[in-house]
């Protein structure tokens, strides 16, 4: 009787790992595998209810396994397995390619073409403010605010809530941190405790779980609720260097002065989220856009960078067998373990759908705490390892449909651009 009651135990079990797998496995995020290769990108922030929402919802000893596998194949596919120097990390966990694009507006009133975006660490900032849809109280008739039946007439001409935002960029020139700006640390530089901490706090999940099957049933598989961390404490060991912002080449020769700065305009192709200028200097705009915090790969060595993405590496190829071995682990536990288990996996998994559906891929990283600064302030200091301080300055129009967002953005652009002519 003891032996057919533990093969249906055994046999539920297993049906009820499978269709959790399942569920997971469709709802798991690549951006859970980037956070994992660039954790002071993804896990920069002290905010109190940011490392609140990373311990409930970020935990990675669910079913990632089929996330997993589709980024071992890009890593495949883009040569980084063949050797030193090999391969192109854009477009994988390493280094995200968002397919974004932006043109540069010119003083003559032309436009450059379409060019790619491969850091869109700005456009994702402006992408994360957030504003009260309001009408700007200026374009509008003070008389019509309290007619109802003109409101009625004016409100099926409103479309959707959009925002035109003006993003200036510029380069501090003093290294005394202004009291008004709030400061941001740049996610290029080495680790830090905040870093830890949010690696740490992301598998607050699992070891809860650990500790219950540790305490109440004593038993040896609380051990494998400690891999979930381990594996995301040797990527952060092993994480890989990234570009940080360059400093501007010197030109001219000692003792005359300095050459006047070169200014650029860009635009967002982008609209669906509204309309995106950024302006300054072009060396510093165009880094932004392009190679900026892209792996370094320079360094020799057990300690060099080739080390360092070959670690990366295999901590996404654990991931992918932790669940699938899990499973086959706990067909041979008791049933206490068996039960703690399975629920942790329902947990992860709703944690997991969370974190898909929630926006869960911005969650404390330097992108939100950015811009939450941005929108509190309209000003905010980047300060970056090399000790590069970079000053962003917002302006913004609410505008009430897409055809006013245009209108507004070629106003801003003639003004910026004759700006710059001076």
């Amino acid at each position: 009787m003891a032996t057919v009651a533990a093969r249906f135990s055994v046999s539920v079990f297993a049906a009820l790992g499978t269709v959790v797998g399942y569920l997971g496995t469709e709802v798991s995020s690549h951006s859970m595998f980037e956070r994992l290769l660039w954790p002071s990108r993804f896990y920069n922030t002290t905010n109190v209810g940011s490392l609140i929402a990373i311990s409930c919802i970020m935990t990675m000893g669910g079913p990632v396994h089929r996330t997993a596998v589709q980024a071992l194949e890009t890593l495949t596919l883009s040569g980084l397995w063949k050797g030193k120097f090999q391969g192109d990390m854009l477009g994988t966990i390493f280094y995200r390619d968002t397919g974004r694009r932006y043109v540069v507006r010119n003083p003559d009133g032309t436009q450059s073409e379409e060019r790619q975006v491969r850091n869109d660490f700005w456009i994702g900032v402006m992408r994360l403010i957030t504003y009260h849809a309001r009408l700007d109280e200026g374009s509008r008739d003070n008389s019509m605010r309290d007619d109802e039946e003109s409101l009625d007439r004016l409100q099926p001409k409103i479309r959707d809530y959009q925002q035109v935002l003006i993003l200036k960029l510029s380069r501090s020139t003093t290294s005394v941190i202004d009291g008004d700006s709030p400061v941001n640390y740049s996610d290029s530089g080495p680790l830090t405790a905040r870093h830890v901490a949010g690696v740490a706090t992301s598998e607050s999940i699992s070891c809860f779980f650990g500790l219950v099957t540790g305490t109440v049933f004593r038993s040896g598989f609380t051990l494998w609720y400690i891999f979930p961390l381990v594996f995301k404490l040797i990527a952060l060991a092993g994480h890989v260097r990234r570009t940080p912002i360059k400093r501007p080449a010197k030109k001219g020769k000692e003792g005359e002065p300095p050459a006047p700065v070169e200014q650029i305009l860009c635009e967002v192709v982008d609209t669906s989220q509204g309309f995106f200028l950024i302006e300054g200097p072009t060396e510093l705009v165009l880094q932004f856009f392009h190679r900026y915090g892209y792996p370094i790969r320079g360094r020799r060595g057990l300690r060099g960078d080739r080390a360092r993405e070959v670690i990366s590496m295999c901590t996404v190829i654990a991931y992918a067998f932790l669940y699938p071995l899990g499973l086959v682990a706990f067909v041979f536990a008791p049933i206490g373990p068996q039960i703690v288990w399975l629920i942790y996996q329902i947990v992860a998994v709703t944690a997991m759908h969370f974190y898909h559906y929630g926006g869960g891929d911005h969650i404390g990283t330097t992108e939100e705490s950015v811009a939450c600064d941005l929108s509190e302030r309209q000003r905010v200091q980047l300060v970056d390892r090399t000790g590069e301080r970079i000053v962003a300055e917002l302006e913004s129009v609410m505008v009430s449909s897409a055809a006013e967002g245009r209108a507004v953005t070629e106003d801003r652009v003639k003004k910026i651009l004759e700006s710059h002519a001076l």
